[in-house]
C-alpha cells in the first residue's frame, strides 16, 4: 500500500516561481525588524509574531481553502488536526526542498513565540526568570550556556533536529506521515522546553527566598544581580552596626542575665562598661563567625540555609578554636578591668560572648528573612 502524498502535494501544486525566496526575504525582514527580540527572547525583550505576520508569509504559499480542504481530508491530518497550519507545513517543506536552514530557525521559533504566553499568562519578572536561566541545569533550559540568546538556543536546537532527521528531511517527495512526525518532533522540543523553564520560573517566583535576594540585588554591569550573599552581607552590616551598644535582650538571649548571680552580673556589667573597649575585637569575632558558616555551607549556600542552618551549626561548631582564642583576648581585657576577688570562669565568660554574638546576628536577620 503505498504512502499518502497529500500535503506534499498540493503544496507542489500552489508553489510558485521563487516562492521559497520571498519566504526568505520576508523571515530576513522580520530578523532585521526584531533583532533585539530575537537576540534576547526571553528576559528583556520576549519575541512576539503577530498574526499579520504569519498570514502574510503563509500567503506566499498560495493555498486557497479549497487546498486547505484537500490537505485537511488526509488520513494524517486529524492526527495533529491542532498544531498543524498552513505556514508551519509550509517552512518544513521549504526546508527539505531547499536545504537552507533559515526556515527551520523561523519554524522553531514561530512555535516558542505561541508557547510563551501560554506558559507565561501573568507575574512575569525578567530578574527572576535572569535568576531561573542562571541556575538551571537543565538541557532543556540552555540560555546560559549559550549567553541568554534565544536566536542561539534555537540554533542549537536545529543543528539536534537536522543531525537526527537527516534522512527523513531529504525526502523530496516526502509521505503525509512523515511530515506530520517532523513536525510534531519541533513543536515536542519547543513546548517541553518553554514548559520546563515556565516551572523552574514560578518556583522561584514564589520562593520567599529569591523574593529576599530581589530586595537585596545589586546591579552588575547594568544587570540585576541575585545572589543569597547579597543578603548574608547585610546580615552582616546590619549585624556590626547592632554592635555599636550593647542589647539587653540580646544579653538575656545568651544568658548574661540571671539574679542573684554575682558571677553573671559582673561578667553582664563588666560587658557593658567596657563594650567600647572591646567593640572593634567584638566586629572582628562576629565577622569570623559569618565567615567561617560560610565556608562551611560551600556551594550549599542560600537564604533558606543561613535561616534554618546557622545558628543550629555554629553553636555546635567544631575547629572554632582560632575563633575562640580572638574571644579570649576580649575576656582577658574585661577581666583586667574588675575586681580581682571576684572569680570569674573565663571558659563561661568566652561561650556567652560568643553565644551573644550568635544571637545578635539571628536576631538582625530576622526581618530580613
Amino acid at each position: 500500500m503505498s504512502k499518502s502524498t497529500v500535503i506534499i502535494d498540493v503544496y507542489n501544486a500552489c508553489k510558485v516561481p521563487n516562492r521559497d525566496i520571498e519566504v526568505a526575504k520576508k523571515i530576513n525582514a522580520f530578523f532585521k525588524n526584531n533583532i533585539q527580540a530575537v537576540s534576547d527572547g526571553i528576559i528583556n525583550t520576549t519575541l512576539k509574531i503577530s498574526g499579520t505576520i504569519r498570514d502574510d508569509m503563509a500567503s506566499s504559499y498560495h493555498l486557497s481553502t479549497a487546498d486547505w480542504k484537500k490537505i485537511q481530508a488526509s488520513p494524517e491530518y486529524s492526527k495533529f488536526a491542532n498544531s498543524a497550519s498552513i505556514l508551519k507545513l509550509g517552512l518544513l517543506i521549504s526546508y527539505i526542498q531547499t536545504g537552507s536552514r533559515i526556515f527551520l530557525v523561523f519554524l522553531f521559533m514561530l512555535d516558542y513565540s505561541a508557547r510563551m504566553p501560554k506558559y507565561f499568562k501573568r507575574d512575569y519578572d525578567r530578574n527572576i526568570m535572569r535568576y531561573t536561566l542562571e541556575n538551571s541545569a537543565d538541557d532543556r533550559t540552555d540560555f546560559k550556556r549559550y549567553g541568554m540568546s534565544l536566536i542561539t538556543v534555537v540554533n542549537k536546537k536545529v543543528d539536534t533536529y537536522i543531525a537526527k532527521f537527516g534522512k527523513e528531511l531529504s525526502i523530496k517527495n516526502i509521505d503525509d506521515k512523515t511530515l506530520r512526525l517532523l513536525l510534531q518532533s519541533i513543536l515536542t522540543r519547543m513546548n517541553a522546553m518553554v514548559k520546563a523553564i515556565s516551572q523552574k520560573y514560578y518556583k522561584n517566583f514564589y520562593d520567599k527566598d529569591v523574593k529576599i535576594m530581589m530586595q537585596y540585588s545589586k546591579t552588575q554591569d547594568g544587570k540585576q544581580v541575585l545572589s543569597p550573599v547579597n543578603v548574608i552581607e547585610s546580615v552582616r552590616e546590619r549585624s556590626i552596626d547592632n554592635l555599636a551598644y550593647p542589647s539587653e535582650v540580646i544579653l538575656k538571649m545568651a544568658n548574661f542575665v540571671a539574679g542573684g548571680n554575682l558571677e553573671l552580673a559582673t561578667e553582664c556589667k563588666l560587658l557593658i562598661d567596657y563594650w567600647r573597649q572591646v567593640q572593634s575585637g567584638l566586629v572582628k569575632v562576629s565577622n569570623m563567625i559569618l565567615d567561617d558558616w560560610i565556608k562551611r555551607i560551600g556551594s550549599r549556600i542560600s537564604v533558606k540555609a543561613f535561616r534554618t542552618e546557622f545558628l543550629r551549626t555554629m553553636s555546635i561548631a567544631r575547629n572554632v578554636a582560632y575563633i575562640m582564642n580572638e574571644i579570649d583576648s576580649i575576656v582577658n581585657t574585661l577581666i583586667s578591668k574588675g575586681n580581682p576577688t571576684i572569680k570569674i570562669e573565663r571558659i563561661e565568660f568566652r561561650k556567652r560572648i560568643y553565644l551573644y554574638l550568635l544571637a545578635n546576628m539571628y536576631m538582625q536577620s530576622k526581618d530580613l528573612i
